[in-house]
């Protein structure tokens, strides 16, 4: 096996790592999220925003494993379309920090230890960035690796 292609296997394997923990964590939110919508709990549109778009950036991780270009872009699509509605959209961007993963990190780490998040502790928020973009990359970079030949 070539550097190349030992390379990229370690990429995917970096990446899957990462998704393992993220998949049901955002599976676990949207479960909560939508139990209380469910229960008649009124929501916002915000908050059905990132519902909706964490959906594809967790379908985006699972396709991932399959078929890491189309997996990699999809994910980047709901990444790409969660800022622009925090740009596009008042007080989208306010309500969220600036990243669709807040919430269910900040949820997971409240259910640890009970808390108050007001205002959001910065750690959450690069946490929320960094587990964000990572699999994105580490996908997209396994994946350009294996299209060269080498």
């Amino acid at each position: 096996m070539g550097r190349q292609q030992a390379l990229a296997d370690a990429l995917r394997k970096a990446a899957r790592s990462v998704t393992v923990i993220l998949v049901p964590i955002i599976a676990f939110y949207l479960v909560f999220v939508g139990l209380q919508l469910a229960s008649g709990e009124q929501g916002f549109l915000g908050l059905s925003l990132n519902i909706l778009l964490l959906l594809f950036l967790g379908a985006g991780y699972v396709i991932a494993w399959r078929r890491e270009g189309l997996g990699a872009i999809l994910a980047l699509a709901a990444l790409a379309a969660f800022l622009t509605l925090g740009t596009a959209l008042h007080g989208f961007a306010v309500a969220f920090h600036s990243s669709p993963l807040v919430w269910p990190i900040a949820l997971v780490a409240a259910l640890v230890k009970e808390q108050s998040f007001d205002p959001m502790p910065p750690w959450i928020l690069v946490t929320a960035w960094v587990l964000l973009v990572a699999p994105i990359l580490l996908f997209a970079g396994s994946w350009i690796m294996r299209q060269k030949p080498g």
